[in-house]
């Protein structure tokens, strides 16, 4: 009778475990997508808290309202230049798919010198003077690389636009953490007290100060980056220079990095400079 039920009592015991086991994958399944956002929202948080103190001593002591202004302008810092650019970028791709259409787009001839390039110099030539003279002709023939090429640029601007998404959900949860900050931090320093009560609250201030720490390393390094920037963009006479600076600042803050700003903006000057400027 006593095996007996110990035999039941065990059984009951991994059904329980297993059950628990099973609730705890399903939860983590669950909450995985959310993991980097709320990571990235936890040192946003961490970063910006300094400025928050300051803000909210100059508002007088009220901290929701500080906590909103910072999030809001957050989120337009970042959703202001991309729907700028977005705007542009697709109003610039209908006019051109437009002017391929009805034959108004022009290619003009190569310039001299081309040929003269290492390896590719003479293809180069040859297929830009042949689009001098008939450019559908030579965009039917490279119709499989071109719709390749519009795929993988669909995808790109795709995670693009993902990466900004998640990117201003985490300054929303960045926003809740730093209203909620006294809670929150007397709170993780009861669990730090609690796992080394020697060590805890030492943990937890070299925790933020790295936090912090490397935050202001990478800001500084995208403004002095987006400085240089900038300048070659003013002296290259591009248009919206101070704009298309913030959208690589903020492209570089990110993670994502300028070079869909600078890129674009080179061979816009290589297209419109004379060829005395450039070289």
């Amino acid at each position: 009778m006593n095996n007996q039920f110990k035999i039941s009592e065990i059984a009951d015991l991994i059904i329980r475990l297993f059950l628990i086991g099973l609730l705890l994958v399903w939860c983590f399944v669950l909450i995985r997508p959310f993991i980097g956002i709320m990571l990235w929202g936890i040192i946003l948080a961490i970063a910006i808290f300094p400025l928050f103190l300051w803000c909210k001593n100059c508002l007088g002591g009220r901290g929701k309202l500080t906590g909103t202004i910072i999030t809001l302008v957050g989120v337009a810092v970042i959703i202001g230049p991309m729907s700028f650019m977005a705007t542009i970028f697709v109003n610039n791709v209908d006019t051109l798919a437009q002017s391929i259409q009805s034959g108004n787009l022009v290619v003009p001839p190569p310039p001299e010198g081309i040929e003269d390039l290492p390896f590719i110099g003479g293809y180069v030539n040859r297929i830009w003077e042949a689009a001098s003279v008939n450019l559908i002709n030579v965009l039917s023939q490279f119709r499989p690389l071109i719709e390749q090429l519009t795929k993988n640029l669909l995808f790109l601007a795709a995670n693009i636009g993902f990466t900004l998404l998640k990117f201003i959900f985490s300054i929303i949860i960045a926003g809740i953490l730093i209203i909620n900050a006294e809670g929150l931090s007397r709170r993780l320093r009861q669990v730090f007290v609690r796992l080394t009560p020697q060590q805890g609250q030492g943990f937890l201030q070299l925790a933020t100060a790295t936090i912090r720490g490397v935050t202001r390393g990478i800001i500084g390094v995208a403004v002095l980056q987006n400085l240089l920037i900038a300048l070659g963009l003013m002296v290259a006479g591009i248009p919206f220079a101070g704009l298309l600076s913030l959208l690589s600042l903020v492209l570089t803050i990110i993670q994502i990095g300028p070079g869909l700003v600078v890129f674009p903006a080179i061979i816009y000057a290589w297209s419109t400079m004379g060829n005395e400027k450039i070289l």
